[in-house]
């Protein structure tokens, strides 16, 4: 069974979700697995392991990075640039 991850969003709503469901949601704004892998510095493999649950959950800064994704909204059609500093 995945592992859940448990963030607070910046306007202090706590969410609840799995890195799976995550990707599907990255995914329904236009990201490809490929965008994805890139953005992160993975293979888009990494992204399909995550998405079929051969893999639980990224590492690091992929991490960190497909988080900032999700609650920042980023869009690969807005070109926008997501810094984990």
């Amino acid at each position: 069974m995945p592992l859940n991850f448990v963030f607070w969003h910046p306007i202090m709503r706590l969410m609840d979700i799995t890195w799976k469901e995550l990707i599907a949601r990255l995914e329904a704004r236009g990201w490809t697995a490929s965008e994805l892998a890139r953005r992160i510095g993975k293979s888009p493999a990494a992204i399909c392991d995550i998405k079929k649950d051969r893999t639980v959950e990224p590492k690091g800064m992929a991490a960190v990075i497909l988080h900032q994704l999700y609650i920042t909204n980023a869009s690969p059609a807005k070109g926008e640039r997501v810094s984990a500093a």
